[in-house]
This record gives structure tokens, sequence and C-alpha cells, in this order.
């Protein structure tokens, strides 16, 4: 008789620290996922002010002068060696973490327009490659556009 009082009173905490386990359990799991979307990347954004890479004889700037939601307006100009330099405006949108406007600018005194992209990495603008319309001023598909410019423009303070 004293056999099974023991052994119903040892069944009777074993069966309470198995519930107190699976609610600490479930406890555990919802303060993890809790943490984990807290921690989720932030929205990509871009601010007024520049964005430049620089590198040797190498000069990008993408100057941003307006946001309004998500249309950026900014003033872009690449100064290349032994190319010509061409200076213009930028208008364009943000989706998401990409950056598509177009680009019209003066070179040898010629107004042109072409799309640019670039993806926004925290505070890092890097343009993107794409074949091209047979104008050349478009890209043909905008979901095969490369981001993988080895001239990446840094955030930085305007000179």
């Amino acid at each position: 008789m004293m056999k099974n009082f023991y052994f119903a009173i040892s069944i009777i905490v074993l069966v309470t620290a198995c519930k107190n386990d699976k609610n600490k359990a479930k406890e555990t799991l919802y303060d993890v996922e809790e943490v984990l979307v807290e921690q989720e990347a932030p929205e990509p954004e871009v601010t007024l002010g520049c964005y430049v890479f620089s590198k040797g004889e190498n000069h990008v700037t993408f100057n941003v002068t307006s946001i309004k939601n998500d249309s950026i307006t900014a003033s872009l100009d690449y100064n290349y060696k032994e190319k010509d330099a061409n200076s213009g405006t930028f208008q364009g949108t943000l989706n998401e973490d990409k950056l598509i406007g177009t680009y019209t600018f003066t070179s040898e005194g010629v107004e042109s327009k072409r799309e640019v992209a670039f993806k926004v990495n925290d505070s890092v603008l890097i343009e993107g490659y794409g074949e091209l319309n047979d104008s050349g001023t478009a890209f043909q598909d905008r979901a095969t556009i490369k981001y993988t410019s080895t001239m990446p423009m840094v955030r930085t303070t305007c000179e």
C-alpha cells in the first residue's frame, strides 16, 4: 500500500513538472519570436545629401536634393579617367531597396537621357547594370539588372 502511495505521488510530481516545463518552453519560444520581429532589418533609406565614390582619377557624386514620398531628385556627376565627364540630374523612385530613374545629362554640349539604377544598402548606393533597349536609353528588363558595381557610392558630407 505504501508503495502505491509513493508511486502515485511520484506520478503527480512528474506530470506537474512536465506541464511547467512545457509552459516555460512556450514562454521562451514566444520571447524568441518577439526578439526576432524586433530585429528585422530596417527599410532601405536614401537621405538628403551626398553619396560619393572616389578612387584615383575616377569620381562619381550623387547629391540628393529632394525627397517627396518615394520620389527622389538628385544631381549626378560622373568623372572617369580618360573619358568625357557628364553632369546632370536624376529623377527617380525608391521601390524597396531599388532606386531607378532617369538621368538627364550634358556631355560634350549634347543633352541626353538614360535610365540608371541603384541598390540601396545601408548608407551605400551600388549602381546597377543590364541590357539596354535599342536606343540605349532604358533597361530592357529591370528584373535582370545586376548590382555588382565596383564603385559603391558612400554617404558622406557634401563638399
